[in-house]
C-alpha cells in the first residue's frame, strides 16, 4: 500500500507543476474520462443531452477528506472508490442512474505522487462499475498536511423518489444490514445501492426514501414530516454482524450507505410478496422495521418498541460529518 505523505520531495506532488499533476491524475483515470469536448481539455465540458437517458437530471455533491472520512493509514485506492460510491448512494436514493462526475481538490504537496494515483485509481474502478464518466474539475494547492476532494455526480431519473411523502401509517423499511461501519471498513468498501433504488423507483407505493449516511437515528427524521413520528420494533433492527456492534451503534454510527424508505397501502401478504420480489430482483436483504405514526402538535420523534411491546423514546443522535 503506497504512503500518503512522500518521504522525499521528488515523490511528493509539490514536485510536480499543476498541468502534471492534473496529466497523471487524468491518466490514472482512464478509460472513464472521454475526449475533450465531453470530457476534460476546454474551460468547459459539453455534455450531450442524450446521454442523459431519462427525463429529470439528478445532481449531488460530496467529498473525502483527510483525517474526517479516512486516515492517513488508509488505501489510497478505498479512499477514491468512497468518494464517488457516497455520492452514488445519493443518485440511489432518488431512484437514479449516474452519468457524469467533476472533481475539484485541495491538495497538500508532501502527499505522494504514487498515493495520489493510487486515489484515482480507487475513482476509476467505481466509475467503471457504475458507468460514470469523468468530465473535468479543478486542483489547488493546500498547505500542512491537508488533502480533500469533491466531487459532483450527474445523474438521470424519470419520476425521482424524494424524502417527503411518507405519511402516517405507513410502513418502514431498510435495505442490508447497520451500524460498525467504521470498525468493519465497510463505510470504505460498500457499495452503493443503485439497482435497489431503480427497483423502488418503479413500485407505486414507495412514498418516500432516503440513504443512511448520519445513521438511522438522524436520517429518520429526513422523512418524517410535521405532525409525524417513528415507532421502531428493536427487535426488528438489522445489525450487521461484526464484534461490538449493538443496537444502538446500528442506530448511531453512521455512513452505512443503505437505504431507508417507506411503503404505503401494503398488506402483511403484499409486503411478504414484495420482500421476496425486491430480494429475487437485488439480491439484497431488506427488513420492515417500523411505521409511521401521528405526533399532531408535538415535535416529530423516534421511538423504540421492545421485545414486550414498551415504547420509548430514542434520543440519541447520529453521526455529524460537521
Amino acid at each position: 500500500m503506497s504512503e500518503c505523505f512522500a518521504r522525499e520531495f521528488s515523490k511528493s506532488v509539490g514536485s510536480l507543476s499543476e498541468k502534471e499533476l492534473i496529466r497523471r491524475f487524468c491518466g490514472a483515470l482512464k478509460p472513464c474520462m472521454p475526449p475533450s469536448p465531453e470530457g476534460a481539455g476546454d474551460d468547459c465540458a459539453v455534455l450531450p443531452k442524450g446521454n442523459f437517458p431519462l427525463e429529470n437530471i439528478l445532481s449531488t455533491s460530496d467529498a473525502v477528506i483527510l483525517g474526517r472520512h479516512f486516515s492517513p493509514e488508509t488505501s489510497a485506492f478505498d479512499a477514491g472508490r468512497k468518494l464517488l460510491n457516497r455520492n452514488a448512494s445519493d443518485i440511489a436514493s432518488m431512484g437514479g442512474v449516474p452519468v457524469y462526475a467533476m472533481t475539484s481538490s485541495i491538495i497538500s504537496p508532501k502527499i505522494s505522487i504514487e498515493w495520489i494515483e493510487e486515489f484515482a485509481r480507487g475513482l476509476k474502478f467505481a466509475a467503471q462499475k457504475i458507468g460514470v464518466k469523468f468530465v473535468g474539475g479543478d486542483v489547488a494547492r493546500g498547505d500542512g498536511g491537508f488533502f480533500s476532494m469533491h466531487l459532483t455526480l450527474l445523474g438521470a431519473v424519470q419520476k425521482p423518489l424524494l424524502r417527503s411523502g411518507a405519511k402516517c401509517g405507513d410502513r418502514i423499511f431498510v435495505t442490508g444490514a447497520l451500524g460498525a461501519s467504521f470498525e468493519s471498513g465497510r463505510h470504505l468498501t460498500f457499495e452503493p445501492r443503485l439497482k435497489e433504488g431503480l427497483f423502488l423507483a418503479k413500485c407505486a407505493n414507495v412514498s418516500a426514501c432516503t440513504d443512511l449516511s448520519d445513521g438511522l437515528a438522524s436520517d429518520i427524521f429526513d422523512i418524517l414530516a410535521d405532525g409525524e413520528s417513528a415507532e421502531i420494533f428493536a427487535d426488528k433492527i438489522p445489525v450487521f454482524d461484526f464484534v461490538g456492534n449493538s443496537l444502538k451503534k446500528s442506530l448511531c454510527d453512521g455512513e452505512d450507505y443503505e437505504l431507508l424508505f417507506t411503503m404505503s397501502d401494503m398488506s402483511d401478504f403484499e409486503v411478504d410478496a414484495f420482500i421476496s420480489k425486491f430480494k429475487a430482483a437485488t439480491s439484497t436483504e431488506i427488513t420492515e422495521i417500523g411505521r409511521i405514526v401521528s405526533s399532531v402538535g408535538e415535535k416529530s420523534k423516534l421511538y423504540l418498541i421492545d421485545a414486550w411491546g414498551v415504547k420509548t423514546e430514542f434520543k440519541d443522535e447520529g453521526f455529524s460529518h460537521f
